[in-house]
């Protein structure tokens, strides 16, 4: 844990990611860490492969994006939110395992 607290606080671009068929949990556990690390300043956006309008009560829930073409270089850490297998992050995963710097 001490690891990724680290890496936490030395990002400073963050790109997290929910898993696929997005429920309640991955949603609220996205967007509840999506505050907490803007609140440290940090830049935060978020990915899921497919989104639910069902979950659009949850505020900026409208922010996940889920365009699989997005190019992931710019982020300085990437974050599985929820995620117990990579293929769970659908459209991302290549990009999510091609990165050098991930939780």
């Amino acid at each position: 844990m001490k690891d990724v607290i680290k890496k936490l606080k030395k990002a400073k671009n963050i790109a997290l990611f929910a898993h696929v068929s997005p429920d309640p949990d991955t949603a609220g556990s996205t967007l509840a860490l999506c505050k907490i690390l803007e609140s440290l300043n940090k830049k935060v956006d978020f990915f899921c492969d497919e989104t639910n309008d069902k979950y659009s009560l949850f505020e900026d829930y409208s922010r996940f994006s889920t365009n699989g073409e997005t190019s992931l270089n710019g982020y300085d850490l990437l974050v599985a939110v929820d995620v117990s297998e990579s293929f769970r992050l659908g459209v991302f995963e290549e990009g999510f395992i091609a990165h050098e710097n991930t939780v």
